[in-house]
């Protein structure tokens, strides 16, 4: 990989590609604040899909140690009361079969499943 090439690294995926690697963190390969305003567009692009990359994964991890708020649910509250596994439960509402109105919108697909608790209660109701 050329030594211009941006990179970020984790310790926990060495072998990965990276963006920053942790040896050239406090090197000169990146360059000072005040030399930023200088770089080539390819640069400043490839730091701002790092920047946004960074946002989504902090976000990935906020949103899995959030807990629920009063009005919603997760998959363990749903499997405890079903007697299953969350992953069940998961597969269930990726697949439709808990219905589409008792999911908060914006979880899944890659996000912790969040039910709307009253919703919920009333479908394991009429099961």
């Amino acid at each position: 990989m050329p030594h211009d090439t941006l990179k970020v690294c984790s310790s926990a995926t060495p072998n990965a590609e990276c963006l920053i690697p942790e040896n050239d963190l406090n090197s000169s390969a990146i360059p000072p604040l005040a030399e930023s305003r200088h770089l080539p567009p390819d640069q400043l692009s490839r730091i701002a899909t790092a920047v946004e990359l960074l946002a989504t994964c902090a976000q990935v991890i906020a949103d899995s140690l959030s807990s629920a708020t009063p009005g919603t649910v997760d998959t363990v509250y749903v499997a405890e009361r079903l007697g299953c596994s969350t992953v069940w439960v998961a597969e269930q509402a990726r697949s439709g079969a808990i219905p589409p109105h008792c999911v908060v919108p914006g979880t899944g697909n890659g996000r912790p499943w969040k039910f709307h608790r009253v919703r919920i209660d009333a479908w394991l109701r009429s099961r």
